[in-house]
This record gives structure tokens, C-alpha cells and sequence, in this order.
């Protein structure tokens, strides 16, 4: 009886010879059986590929690339030309992948770290990553430490973007976009990009320079924190820094505690785009009465960062935003089509403890060009939220509706003028309101220069 090896399967007892089964090829810089890691050029040149631990050949395009556990030698591997893969997995670590000199990467579904750590994915200047409109995830099952990192280069058509997900231990991954490199996603409803959740935590994903950017697609979603199931652990970040640039549709966070959304430095910014008809792209901060789950997720503009938003809400507890410093500023504009809020801060019984702090000169604008849209301070149902507005510069602006305390019992909420502070609502439809629908709600003006007006 005899049984063809490398790529066939016999089947002695039909006497018949199946189909082709060709396994995947994978880094290999030793022919002495198994896998052995070592530094070397991914190309059609160099023979630094097996599919059986011993013969080693050169890339061909249309496989599978697989970097397997090995020996635990660290392994550089390079990429200068154009190589076309099916998919791409790293499995093992740790290993340094290198996209450079203009190289070309086309690939279907790409895996940095795969129940693996340490290992690191980078794509420089004129060199490009392109996904095929498939899912590229850094960090997945016990993954700690790999990273992707976009420098210069661009990571286009990716389908989602998944970073440190998939088991309990799945921390410490990176996504880094920097000295103008672009990320290019399509984040859809169905399967959204997810940075940290799903038993994932500590994971963190930053934008850093002028022209470096994260753009998604038209209805996009991107969840920093769980987005199939809730956990009490979370500590993830979204870091838009120093000219760096994001767009989305629809950003929550939510879902774990302890999230932050941080944009930070002049030209810095968060853009939310809006899309006719779609009534819930927003800015959200909790996962609607998730309550000990998410607890302390926060969104902070500072340095002149800036975000943009169609409309933005608090609808779980201890959710913080803070818009500080001379040219921070975090605008909200209403539109026809949207769902009829700009802004609430606590929405629904189960979310409390939420506060916007503008200070030390922050703007927070909410502009309505309609003549309605809803801004609250603790909405249907919400307690003790508060919105505080400080110091000299600091401005807090409504161009329609501000309610403190807003339907079906919301009661304890505030907001607190102080230490030169401005607020400005514009009172030409129903104006301020203070405890429509609930009790013990308040608006407090106080310390030299704060002001309260509807100019």
C-alpha cells in the first residue's frame, strides 16, 4: 500500500487518488524538519518557505502565509516587491514584518498574532497593504504585545478591524497610524470594527501626525469596547493626537468600563459623518443601561483637538466628557433627517453619574439649523448628570431647546455656571427648561464674570 505525501491523499483500499490537498506554506529558514525562524526577504527569489518543515522554496503568489510557532527565533522578515497572498497569519512570534521601499501587499483576511505575542506588523512610506475588502485583526486569543503599525505607508480595503479580541487575556495589542500613513475600512453595521471587548482589554489604537488618518466608510461603526457581549474589564483607548485624523459614522463606547476616547493637539479631530435618513449615528457613551459594565468610559478634548458630531449621548452611568483648553472644541450639529437630540447627558433610568466638564477656555456648541433639536441634561428618566461650565473662555452653547431634568421622573441633574463661565441658549423656540418631567433639577450661576444669557 503506499500513500502519496506532499500535497495528495491515496486512498489504497478504493485505489483511488484524491484530490490535490496542498497545505499552506510557511516561514521556514531551515531545511532540518519543522519550522525555524530566522530573518530573511519575502520574494519569488528567496527559498524561505516549506510546506513540510523540510523542502524550502520560494514565495509563489495565491497561497496562504502562514508564520508558524517555530523554534523561538525572532524572524525579520521583508517585503520590497509585490507579493499577493490569499491570507495572511501570524501565528507564532516573534515576528517583524516589514513592508518597505514601496512594496505592494495584496491579501485577503490578515491575522497579527494569533493566540501568539510580540509580533509586529509595519508598513512604511509609499509601501501599501491591501486587504481585498477582508477582516485584518491584531490580536486574537491570549494575543499580548502585537502591534500594527502604519508609518507612511496605507493599510486600504479592509472589511472590519478587530484589535485584541477573543479570550480573557487578549491585552497590551496597538494599532499606530503616524508621520502620515492612512488606514483605510469599511467598519459595516453587521460587522463592525472593534478595538478591545469581547474578553479583550488594554488594547489601544492611535492616530499621530499631521496627515496620518482613519478613515471609514459611509454608516460605518466603530465600537472601542465589547460589541457582542458585556465584561467588567476594558481600559482600551482611541488616541487622536498632534493632527491625526479619524472618521465614522457611528462610535460608541461602550460596553466595558474605563474606555477613553482622547483628541488631543491642534488640527486633531473627530469627525462624525452624517448620513441622510440614518437616525442613530452619534457619538454614544454607554451601552444603555449596561450599568456595571461600563462605568467611567470617557471622551476628552484637549489642546485645541476638535470633535465633530451630528449628535451625541450618555445612555449608561459615570460616562465623562471633557472639552479644555484655549481652541478645544467639541461641536454637535442637528440635521433634518436625525433622530430629534443633539446631545443627551444621562438618558434612561439606569444612566447616572454622567458629567460634561468645559474648562480652562473649551467650547461645547450644539447648532441646530432647523429650529429644534433637543439638548438634556438627564433625559427620560436619568439622575443626578451634570453639565459644568468653567473658568474664563470656557462657553457652553444651545441654539435650541436646553432641558435640565427631561421627562419620566429625571430628577437631580444640573448645570453649574462658575469661575467666569458662559452658557448660551438661544431661546426662541420653547428655551431653557428646568425640570420638565422631574424634580430637584437645577441651573446654578455663580463666581465673578460667569454668565447665563441667550445672546
Amino acid at each position: 500500500m503506499k500513500t502519496l505525501r506532499f500535497g495528495w491523499i491515496g486512498i489504497a483500499a478504493l485505489g483511488l487518488l484524491a484530490c490535490p490537498v496542498w497545505a499552506a506554506p510557511s516561514w521556514d529558514k531551515s531545511a532540518d524538519g519543522g519550522y525555524q525562524g530566522g530573518d530573511g526577504m519575502w520574494s519569488a527569489a528567496d527559498a524561505n518557505w516549506s510546506s513540510d518543515g523540510t523542502t524550502l522554496v520560494p514565495w509563489s503568489d495565491g497561497n496562504d502565509a502562514q508564520f508558524p510557532a517555530n523554534d523561538g527565533t525572532p524572524s525579520v522578515v521583508t517585503l520590497t516587491n509585490n507579493v499577493s497572498a490569499l491570507s495572511l497569519t501570524i501565528a507564532g512570534s516573534p515576528y517583524t514584518l516589514l513592508l518597505t521601499n514601496g512594496a505592494q501587499l495584496s491579501s485577503g483576511a490578515g491575522i497579527i498574532g494569533n493566540g501568539s505575542s510580540c509580533n509586529t506588523a509595519s508598513v512604511f512610506s509609499a509601501s501599501t497593504w491591501n486587504m481585498g475588502v477582508q477582516k485584518l485583526t491584531v490580536g486574537s486569543g491570549a494575543a499580548m504585545g502585537n502591534a500594527l503599525i502604519i508609518d507612511g505607508g496605507m493599510v486600504t480595503n479592509v472589511s472590519t478591524l478587530k484589535l485584541g479580541v477573543g479570550a480573557a487575556s487578549t491585552r497590551y495589542n496597538s494599532i499606530t497610524i503616524t508621520n502620515g500613513g492612512r488606514l483605510v475600512a469599511l467598519s459595516p453595521w453587521y460587522d463592525p470594527s472593534a478595538l478591545g471587548g469581547n474578553f479583550g482589554y488594554s488594547n489601544s489604537f492611535t492616530v499621530t501626525g499631521v496627515g496620518s488618518v482613519w478613515t471609514n466608510a459611509t454608516n460605518s461603526y466603530v465600537y472601542l469596547g465589547a460589541y457582542q457581549v458585556a465584561q467588567n474589564i476594558g481600559g482600551s483607548s482611541l488616541s487622536i493626537l498632534d493632527g491625526g485624523q479619524m472618521s465614522v459614522t457611528y462610535l460608541r463606547i461602550a460596553y466595558t468600563p474605563s474606555n477613553t476616547v482622547l483628541v488631543s493637539g491642534p488640527g486633531s479631530l473627530l469627525r462624525q459623518m452624517y448620513v441622510p435618513d440614518l437616525t442613530d449615528g452619534s457619538i454614544t457613551i454607554g451601552g444603555y443601561g449596561m450599568t456595571g459594565y461600563d462605568y467611567g468610559n470617557r471622551l476628552i478634548v484637549s489642546n485645541g483637538g476638535a470633535v465633530v458630531a451630528g449628535e451625541a449621548n450618555f445612555n449608561s452611568a459615570g460616562g465623562t466628557a471633557i472639552v479644555t483648553g484655549p481652541g478645544s472644541v467639541w461641536s454637535n450639529l442637528y440635521v433634518i433627517n436625525s433622530s430629534g437630540f443633539l446631545l443627551y447627558v444621562g438618558y434612561g433610568t439606569n444612566s447616572f453619574e454622567n458629567v460634561i466638564l468645559i474648562s480652562n477656555g473649551g467650547r461645547l456648541d450644539n447648532n441646530c439649523s432647523v429650529g429644534y433639536g433637543t439638548t438634556a441634561i438627564g433625559a427620560y428618566g436619568a439622575s443626578n448628570n451634570a453639565m459644568i461650565v468653567t473658568d474664563s473662555g470656557s462657553v457652553f452653547r444651545v441654539t435650541s431647546d436646553l432641558h435640565v431634568g427631561y421627562v419620566n421622573n429625571a430628577c437631580y441633574n444640573s448645570l453649574t455656571i462658575s469661575n467666569g463661565g458662559t452658557a448660551i441658549v438661544n431661546w426662541w423656540y420653547s428655551g431653557l427648561n428646568i425640570g420638565n418631567g422631574g424634580n430637584y433639577n437645577a441651573v446654578t450661576v455663580t463666581g465673578n464674570g460667569s454668565v447665563l444669557t441667550n445672546n
